[in-house]
Parts: structure tokens; sequence; C-alpha cells
């Protein structure tokens, strides 16, 4: 009952903040949900509808184009997208079920994911529809690429500060004065590429500056900072049209205290 509560209220923050847009789509969408929680499971016919994937919401980041839903029905379903980032690329729906009361089926279809390239997180969902049952299976996507060294600083989350989805995320690398060796790490679908933002430092020297998609890690190396001043430079990491900068950060010297 309270994991219930928690999706309804979820539900309708989401709804709330996007009503305005798309209202008429929204209100469907959000019924459909309630439904779902309330009346998916078995009925007194031994009819069912459960969404088995996404278990909650599917998270994904914004160059990242692939995923599907699954479900378990004892009858004929159809499926549809209520964004337009959402796409089905296979069957969307099937009328080959005869209604069997000891016969539960197993379905799945798959998506493609557009990249997002709006700079602000967002959320679609999918309706599956059987018998007199509509279940939402809802998909969450990031504004920025899978970087995983540095972790990203929060600064705002989606939709509104009582969920734990981020909206706004900076990247910063910070370094030691004496310290020479540091590192990029990141996953992302498609070739990538680094640049500086502004004129290359003489400090700071990258492994290499571009590669492919997959898991990947970029040497940084540094030179001495002999000063007691902070240096900084930012850098852009870009893959699949959606670039993201991440500041390197070198701390100077520490300075000692004088001898009383």
């Amino acid at each position: 009952m309270l994991q219930r509560r928690f999706w309804l209220n979820f539900v309708f923050e989401i709804f709330k903040k996007e009503i305005r847009m798309k209202k008429s789509i929204f209100i469907c969408v959000a019924l459909a949900f309630m439904s779902c929680l309330t009346s998916c499971l078995k009925d007194p016919e031994n009819h069912e509808l459960y969404i088995a994937y996404p278990n909650g919401i599917s998270i994904h980041f914004a160059d990242q184009t692939r995923d599907s839903v699954a479900f378990y029905t004892f009858d004929n379903w159809k499926i549809r997208s209520n964004t337009d980032w959402l796409t089905l690329t296979s069957d969307t729906e099937y009328n080959g079920i005869s209604y069997d009361p000891n016969k539960r089926y197993y379905s799945m279809a798959y998506l493609e994911v557009a990249n997002n390239k709006t700079g602000k997180a967002r959320i679609g969902t999918l309706s599956v529809t059987s018998y007199e049952y509509t279940c939402a299976a809802m998909y969450y996507q990031y504004p920025f690429l899978q970087i995983v060294r540095p972790s990203g600083l929060i600064h705002s989350y989606y939709p509104n500060s009582n969920n734990t989805l981020p909206d706004s995320v900076s990247f910063t690398l910070c370094d030691s004065a004496n310290w020479t060796l540091d590192s990029l790490s990141f996953t992302v679908e498609k070739n990538w590429t680094i640049d500086f933002v502004d004129e290359k430092p003489t400090w700071v020297n990258l492994s290499k500056q571009e590669g492919r998609g997959g898991n990947n890690k970029v040497d940084v190396n540094l030179e001495v900072n002999p000063t007691f001043d902070d240096r900084s430079t930012k850098i852009r990491l870009t893959s699949s049209e959606i670039t993201n900068e991440i500041t390197l950060v070198q701390f100077g010297q520490v300075k000692k205290q004088e001898e009383e």
C-alpha cells in the first residue's frame, strides 16, 4: 500500500508539471496508470495485465536509444506510445490469443529512445491495454551522458525537489597542486570527442581526445602547480551530438603557517 501511494503521488507530481503542454494526453495516461495500480491484477474471471518490465521506471542517459516493455496477460493486447521520443519498433498489438484462464502469456515489445538534446530531463510513457485494463510503463531520460568520473554534482531535480531524479548536473575533476595523474571515465553509445572550451593550457594533457562507443578511460596528465593560486580549464565531451562540459581544477600550494 505504501509503495502504491508513493507511485500515485509521484505520477501526480509529474502530470501537474506537464499538464499545460499536453493536458488531454497526460490526463489519460495518469488515469491509465492509476487503473494499472488498482485494477491490473487478477479479477474474478482470472484476467490479468501485469507490467514485468520496467518495474517502476526505466532510466536512460541522454544517448541511450534502446529499451523494451514486457508484460503478462491472458488476453489480446495493444501498445501505444504517449510521447514522440519513444517509438515502438516491434508489433504494437497481438490478436491471436484465445482466452484460457489456465494460460498466462508473457509478451515483449521493443522501442527506440530518441537522443535527449533538449538539455532537460524528461519522462515518457507507453500504454499497454489488454481485456479491460490499461497499464502505463514509464521511462525517464537524463539530459547528460553517462560520465562516471568525475561524478556529477546535482543542481536540480525533475520534476521538483521532492523527487530524486537529476535534472541539472555539473561535472568537476579536482586535484591537489602536486598531483600529476588523474583520469576521466565514461560510457557512450557512439564515437566521441573531447576538446577544450578555450585555448588548451600548457599544464594539462589528455591521453586521447577521440574514441569509439563503449566504456572509455582518458588519462589526465598534470604538471605540478608551483603557485598558491588555483587554476582551472573546461573541456567538452561530445557523443551522438550531445555535449557535456567537464571542469578540470588544480588547487594551488598550501601555505605553511608562520612559526610564532
